[in-house]
C-alpha cells in the first residue's frame, strides 16, 4: 500500500468544467448549487484527515433539526446498531443533477480523472491500493459514497482509483462512528512499515499454498493500524489475497527456475536473492503490497525454495 496524491485544484474548477456541457433544466439547477458546493468542498478539505467527523457537521445536513439528525445518524459516536443513515438535504431534482455530473460522460469529467491518474507515481498508477495492489485500478471509488453525498460526486479528493471488487465491497464507509477503510489520499500511513505477513507451505496436493494474516502487535499499537484492521475485514482481504497469490507465485517460480540452471546456485543463494527482491519491491510498491509480502515470505521458506529447485528443468 502506498499513499496517493490528491488533486487539489480550485475547489469548484472541475465542477465548472463538467456542468459547462449540461443542458437545461439541469444546468440551472447545478449553477444554483455552485456556491453551496464550494462551502461543502471546503468542509471536506478541513475534515480530510478524519472524515468520520464530516457527516456530523452542519455543512452536510443544512436543514432544521440538525442536532437531532446528527444524534440519530450512524456517524454519531456510540451509535446504536439500528441507527438510520444520514439524510441528504437535497431535493430529488438537485440530487439527480449532482449524480449525473459523474454518471454522464463529459470531457470535463474525463479530463479531471485523467489529471488524478497522472498525479500518481508511475509504478503504482494502475494498482488498486485498497487491496494491496492485487488488482488493476480500472474504476473510480467515491470514498464518501455518492448515494449519501451527491455533492461530492465529482469532487476530485473524493475519487479514488480502485478495482471493481473493492469498489463493490466498500458499502459502509463508516460504522458505529468509525471509518471502515483507509483514505489513501489523506490518512497518515507509513508505506514502509509491514502490517501483513504470509506463510508458504506445500499443500496436500503438492502445490504451494499461501496464507495471509495481520501482524497483530503492530496493528494494535497505532490508530492507523486499527483502521487497517477494519479495512482488512471490510474488504475481505485475507481471502482475496490468498486467492490472488498464485499469480505472484508463478512469477517467483519462473525466477527460481531460471536461476536453477546455474548448477552453482544454492538454496541459500536463492533465499538471499528473494530477500533482496522483496526489499526492492518494498521500496517501490510498499511493504504491504501482495508481491512484497509473498517474496518476503518465500525468502524465509526453505521448503518452497527446495520445491521449486526440484521442479526446475
Amino acid at each position: 500500500m502506498m499513499p496517493l496524491v490528491p488533486l487539489e485544484e480550485r475547489h469548484v474548477g472541475a465542477f465548472d468544467e463538467i456542468i459547462h456541457s449540461k443542458e437545461e433544466p439541469r444546468l440551472s439547477i447545478l449553477r444554483r448549487l455552485r456556491s453551496l458546493l464550494a462551502r461543502r468542498y471546503r468542509a471536506y478539505s478541513s475534515a480530510r484527515h478524519e472524515l468520520a467527523a464530516l457527516p456530523r457537521s452542519y455543512a452536510y445536513f443544512g436543514v432544521t433539526g440538525v442536532r437531532e439528525a446528527i444524534l440519530a445518524s450512524h456517524a454519531c459516536r456510540g451509535a446504536r446498531k439500528q441507527s438510520p443513515a444520514p439524510r441528504s438535504s437535497f431535493e430529488t431534482s438537485e440530487r439527480e443533477a449532482l449524480l449525473q455530473c459523474y454518471d454522464g460522460e463529459t470531457n470535463g469529467r474525463k479530463e479531471m480523472l485523467g489529471r488524478i491518474r497522472k498525479l500518481q507515481p508511475a509504478k503504482q498508477r494502475w494498482y488498486c491500493q485498497y487491496c494491496c495492489g492485487m488488482s488493476r485500478s480500472a474504476t473510480w471509488d467515491h470514498y464518501l459514497h455518492k448515494a449519501q453525498f451527491p455533492e461530492f460526486s465529482v469532487y476530485a479528493p473524493n475519487l479514488v482509483p480502485s478495482c471493481g471488487e473493492c469498489n463493490g465491497l466498500r458499502r459502509a464507509w463508516i460504522k458505529y462512528g468509525k471509518r471502515t477503510s483507509i483514505n489513501f489520499y489523506y490518512d497518515r500511513l507509513d508505506p514502509m512499515r509491514p502490517l501483513i505477513q504470509a506463510k508458504i507451505a506445500i499443500g496436500d496436493d503438492g502445490d504451494p499454498e499461501v496464507t495471509f494474516s495481520l501482524m497483530v502487535r503492530r496493528v494494535s499499537r497505532t490508530r492507523f493500524g486499527r483502521l487497517f484492521e477494519r479495512h482488512w475485514r471490510a474488504l475481505d482481504l485475507e481471502r482475496r489475497l490468498r486467492e490472488g497469490a498464485p499469480t505472484t507465485l508463478a512469477v517467483l517460480q519462473a525466477h527460481v527456475e531460471v536461476r536453477a540452471r546455474d548448477v552453482r546456485v544454492s538454496a541459500q543463494d536463492l533465499a538471499e536473492e528473494l530477500a533482496s527482491e522483496a526489499e526492492c519491491l518494498r521500496r517501490s510498491l510498499g511493504a504491504n503490497h501482495i508481491q512484497t509480502v509473498i517474496y518476503r515470505a518465500a525468502a524465509v521458506s526453505p521448503e518452497l525454495i527446495e520445491y521449486y529447485l526440484k521442479r526446475a528443468p
